[in-house]
């Protein structure tokens, strides 16, 4: 196999050289064989739809490609976990999603904190399960990070979605966000949830791009009691699945 002249053949010939033995998927039905054509939308529809694993290149600093992956929270990430924690606080923003805002200062506490919180008899009342991950990358930089609800309750059918997700601020506007929100798709998949619900404010024009470019189909819009407009997006993972909008159909 030759290495590939062009940027979309070689997503895919790092990716096969990766992981071995190569292989022929499938992306609905469209065979794509080695050497031909895969764009990066490519790559990101078959990870949603769990045919590739949840590694991804992604534009990286000077448009070098970086190798990005999901991460369960772990304690051998500590001191870069920290960095990513830091940096965050330093900037005075709000910390989303709501999870990493917890005090790191007691490392595996925390961890174990959030492994409980996948479990509905470790919550409190009004709390839903959910899962996090790290965006890592090949560095071992923690780059972002999720937080994957397993079910709705009416808050979040309302304004909080199934999938909170941040980038640290030096990270931004490099293509992550999208890529953490995909590969999160895939993570809501493997829960068994067939459509999942993002939000985003409505002047966050930047959040609502990376939502419907990850197939976000916009639903009706919720006001919250201070006046806040939240716009509502439905994604289907999972073809097969009841989808709890119509929107969607």
């Amino acid at each position: 196999m030759n290495t590939p002249s062009n940027k979309s053949n070689l997503v895919y010939y790092v990716y096969c050289m990766r992981y071995q033995p190569f292989f022929q998927t499938h992306d609905a039905g469209s065979k794509i064989e080695l050497g031909h054509d895969m764009d990066t939308d490519d790559v990101m529809r078959m990870q949603t739809a769990n045919v590739l694993p949840p590694y991804f290149f992604s534009g990286g600093p000077d448009n070098m490609e970086t190798y990005v992956y999901l991460q369960r929270p772990t304690v051998e990430l500590r001191n870069e976990y920290l960095s990513f924690y830091q940096e965050w606080k330093a900037c005075g923003e709000t910390m989303v999603p709501w999870v990493i805002s917890k005090d790191p200062s007691n490392f595996p506490a925390m961890i174990q904190f959030l492994f409980d919180a996948e479990k509905e008899e470790n919550l409190p009342e009004g709390l839903v399960p959910g899962s996090t991950y790290w965006l890592v990358s090949e560095e071992k930089r923690v780059i972002g990070a999720v937080n994957i609800r397993h079910r709705l309750n009416e808050a979040l059918l309302n304004a909080g979605g199934h999938i909170g997700y941040g980038i640290r601020p030096s990270e931004r506007r490099k293509g992550y966000a999208t890529r953490l929100l995909s590969l999160a798709l895939g993570k809501a998949k493997e829960l068994g949830i067939a459509c999942v619900l993002v939000v985003c404010d409505d002047d966050n024009i930047g959040s609502e791009k990376i939502i419907v470019k990850n197939g976000g189909v916009q639903d009706t819009s919720f006001v919250e009691e201070d006046g806040n407009i939240v716009k509502r997006f439905w994604i289907r993972v999972d073809p097969n699945g009841a989808c709890a909008s119509p929107s969607t159909g």
